[in-house]
């Protein structure tokens, strides 16, 4: 029971970390970034 828990939250904790890395990798939010910062 654990341990199929412990899976699915580290299937759902990469697929969140590469979904972070293609946002990151696209031009349109860094863009967002650099306009809130300044």
């Amino acid at each position: 029971m654990l341990l199929s828990c412990v899976c699915i939250y580290s299937i759902v904790l990469v697929d969140l970390y590469s979904t972070i890395i293609i946002i990151l990798k696209s031009p349109l939010p860094s863009f967002f970034l650099r306009t809130k910062k300044g």
